[in-house]
């Protein structure tokens, strides 16, 4: 892809992001309309234009279609620099029909393990000499992502789940500082802490 597009849609998403608080409420959609969630694409790029094909280009209004991507955008798969550009793209070009929620893969420690490969394979494969650039551009827009959205004040919707701790509100979730790595002790929010039984 080119690298200056890239970096736009990059400091774009970022800002358009960083508006929002930690949780997002999305209204109920509109009469024949449909809400579709997807979640842990993991760099796997064929799974996200399967969706696509399968339940049309994001729109608004009677007969649209909203997403919300439910994190774990990047990782595993080894085309994840282009499925978070379209995911991106997407939420660009139809910022009230697609929403994001940051998954624990949006996350520099869990990008830096050999084993999920987005850092130092894939953005490498993607931008060649400027990978380690781009990362950061992408790593900044994962701190901007938000942690939960709420569908018509009835349906929670978290990366990983709902808290395990009964107590949380929503209001707990909207102070937490989202713009730094994920800590331990909020990890329920983002995926299960170790050694956790459910």
């Amino acid at each position: 892809p080119n690298i200056e597009v890239c970096k736009q849609i990059l400091r774009t998403v970022t800002s358009l992001c960083a508006s929002q608080k930690n949780v997002v409420h999305i209204p109920t959609p509109d009469p024949g309309a449909r809400l579709v969630i997807v979640g842990d694409l993991h760099g796997h790029f064929e799974d996200l234009m399967h969706v696509l094909r399968e339940h049309g280009e994001p729109q608004m209004g009677p007969g649209g279609v909203k997403y919300l991507f439910n994190g774990d955008f990047v990782d595993r798969g080894a085309w994840g620099p282009e499925v978070l550009l379209v995911i991106y793209c997407l939420k660009l070009r139809c910022p009230d029909a697609v929403f994001l929620n940051r998954g624990n893969h949006e996350d520099e420690q869990q990008n830096l393990k050999p084993d999920n490969g987005f850092v130092h394979s894939h953005c490498t494969r993607a931008f060649g000499s400027d990978a380690m650039r781009m990362y950061a551009l992408c790593r900044r827009s994962f701190r901007e992502i938000a942690l939960c959205h709420v569908i018509a004040n009835e349906i929670v919707v978290i990366h990983g789940g709902l808290p395990l701790d009964p107590n949380i509100k929503l209001e707990d979730i909207n102070e937490i500082d989202r713009r730094r790595s994920v800590p331990m002790h909020h990890c329920s929010l983002l995926g299960y802490p170790r050694y956790q039984t459910v």
